[in-house]
């Protein structure tokens, strides 16, 4: 279940449907993730790196308290990057766009929003 949900939330990034991905966020994804920040890093990664023309089957791991990391590969225009969706109790609990390739490792971030920034420094 946990990756149809996450291939889902895959799809909606992709067609950057902000209200039908945040009606997916977690309260803290909600706060956290607000639509403006949200509509944002698409704008950044569009300038950044072009418009996504692929992506691919993701790496998966098990997080700690029962969560599950599905973390995709995306081939933009420009560069690789991949999308890492948390998902825990059925909902979106953490979703990053990271440089490069999958790597199926969690790692604590400021925001989504910061990661598109960045990616636009490099």
């Amino acid at each position: 279940m946990s990756r149809e949900l996450a291939d889902r939330v895959l799809e909606l990034f992709k067609a950057q449907d902000e209200p039908g991905l945040s009606a997916l966020f977690d309260p803290g994804m909600r706060q956290a993730v607000p639509p403006d920040k949200l509509i944002d890093v698409w704008r950044r990664a569009g300038v950044a790196s072009g418009s996504v023309v692929e992506s691919g089957d993701p790496v998966t791991a098990q997080l700690l308290g029962g969560a599950e990391m599905f973390d995709y590969p995306l081939q933009y225009q420009r560069r690789h990057q991949h999308l890492q969706v948390v998902i825990r109790e059925e909902m979106v609990s953490g979703l990053l766009v990271r440089p490069g390739n999958p790597t199926g490792r969690w790692r604590r971030s400021s925001g989504m929003w910061r990661e598109a920034l960045r990616l636009n420094r490099a």
